[in-house]
């Protein structure tokens, strides 16, 4: 074919494209449950008027402390307070108590030297996948609080993780409470990670940190096999490279959980489990014997409605012997394909509440922050906007967790709120990919930064009530940073 008779066909097919977008309804065909559209072809010459997001501006967020003067205490705490009650990076808190978290921060301040650990759990969708976002928040409270090690793994891991590399073999099978039916158990005893491995007679289990992790997960000096409903004698043996570490059993049957607990010496990173017996493995815990342990729990897929399809037996004792104090919900984003109307998102605000229910009452000492979604692109008639609904789905998230009395971190507006995900697309290196949806790994890590930024604010806050709570400024601080009203 010659060229003019390809450029022919081309300005043939895009006059034809034309003609069929200029009379095809602006409203699109409903199809069943579908809906088939065409661009018409003023909305491709027309201005686009999107809102833009200054994607330098959002990330200068994080140096509010260093764009400020701050010359005496008075300054610090005016910087503080106005990050806490402004910034769209800030943490909301159920009655707009900012006392919600000074116990754990409290008990994150005693960890250390009480010999204690303080458990994080980070429950979320695809975006903390690989320990994206976990790990960042994971270093910088490990390197403030104390603690080492990855946390909570699987007994088989079906994705990637930046911390932790894991093999299996022998008589275990996967499941899950999320995902497809084929990942179903025939009960509800998923457990703390929402998942289980069903153990039926001898299996290995091999685990060693990245190199390339952060350097307070590499190592690990407690781990813990969790352990369910075994039927008749259970072992568990641990070894690293030559060396055995000794074996735990469980001699009879046992309905519940069990956890087993070997401690080593010296840090190690790379170490063997062989099981013998018949049970449920609900988790591996690779920590520190004081400190921080941050848990990353990714489930593809999910809208976090899930929680109450766990029986609630097999994560009770787990989280009270796990020693979790505070848990991150981070769900939303899944949803959004199924919202089409206002009774939707009031019907997902009824479900999640009913988690949140569920978790504080088997889990009662724990604080929880909810994490809401990012902001999602959606190509409309041409431009990629913010998804409908997705807005309303965010506040709908905020006004949930709030009443149920847990606090709220605002991930949309963190990151520039309406149309910001096109900006981070866009951002020279990239902070989120192609699909609109998730983040790159530099992104996730902009993301884990941005809320340990909210976070550490507000214990800064809380140390400044705890120094001076006795002395002759307390009641000046306590009108400073609004404390004398609650």
């Amino acid at each position: 074919m010659k060229a003019r008779q390809v450029l022919l066909f081309i300005i043939a097919s895009i006059a034809s494209l034309a003609l069929i977008g200029f009379f095809f309804p602006r409203e699109g065909l409903k199809m069943g449950s579908f809906t088939l559209e065409f661009i018409h072809p003023s909305d491709i010459l027309k201005k686009d008027t999107t809102t833009k997001v200054d994607i330098n501006l959002v990330l200068e967020q994080e140096n509010y402390m260093q764009n400020e003067e701050i010359r005496n205490l008075s300054d610090s705490i005016r910087v503080l307070e106005d990050f806490a009650e402004k910034s769209p990076l800030r943490i909301r808190y159920p009655e707009d108590n900012p006392k919600y978290l000074f116990q754990l921060y409290s008990m994150l301040d005693r960890a250390r030297k009480e010999n204690k650990t303080v458990r994080i759990i980070h429950y979320g969708d695809s975006q903390i996948e690989i320990d994206r976002i976990s790990d960042v928040i994971r270093k910088d409270l490990q390197e403030k609080f104390g603690g080492i090690g990855p946390g909570l793994i699987p007994a088989i891991q079906t994705i990637p993780s930046r911390s932790v590399s894991q093999s299996f073999s022998g008589n275990l099978s996967r499941y899950a409470v999320y995902g497809t039916a084929a990942d179903r158990a025939s009960h509800r005893r998923y457990g703390i990670m929402a998942m289980m491995a069903e153990l039926k007679g001898e299996a290995n289990i091999q685990f060693t940190t990245r190199g390339d992790a952060y350097t307070s997960a590499k190592n690990y000096t407690k781990i813990r096999l969790i352990v369910g409903n075994n039927e008749g004698p259970f072992t568990a043996t641990l070894s690293t490279g030559n060396s055995n570490l000794g074996s735990k059993s469980i001699e009879t049957s046992k309905n519940g959980v069990s956890i087993l607990t070997w401690e080593t010496q010296n840090p190690i990173r790379s170490a063997n489990l062989s099981l013998n017996g018949k049970a449920d493995i609900y988790g591996i815990g690779l920590d520190g014997k004081s400190g921080i342990a941050l848990d990353n729990v990714p489930m593809r897929g999910c809208s976090g409605t899930i929680f109450t399809g766990i029986s609630k037996e097999s994560m009770t004792t787990a989280f009270k012997q796990m020693d979790t104090k505070l848990i991150l919900l981070q769900f939303g984003g899944n949803m959004m394909p199924q919202i089409n109307n206002k009774e939707r998102i009031e019907w997902y605000g009824e479900q999640m509440a009913k988690q949140i229910q569920l978790l504080k009452e088997i889990n009662p000492d724990a604080f929880f922050i909810f994490i809401g979604p990012s902001d999602m692109s959606k190509n409309i008639k041409g431009n990629m906007e913010t998804w409908p609904y997705l807005e309303d789905v965010n506040n709908e998230l905020q006004k949930v967790a709030l009443e149920n009395g847990i606090a709220f971190w605002n991930m949309f507006e963190a990151m520039g709120g309406k149309n910001s995900m096109p900006e981070w697309v866009k951002a020279n290196p990239s902070l989120a990919t192609s699909d609109y949806i998730h983040f790159t790994s530099r992104g996730a890590n902009r993301i884990g930064e941005m809320f340990i930024t909210a976070f550490m604010n507000d214990y800064q806050i809380y140390k400044i009530v705890e120094k001076y709570k006795s002395s002759k400024e307390n009641k000046k601080t306590r009108n400073l940073i609004k404390n004398d009203k609650k």
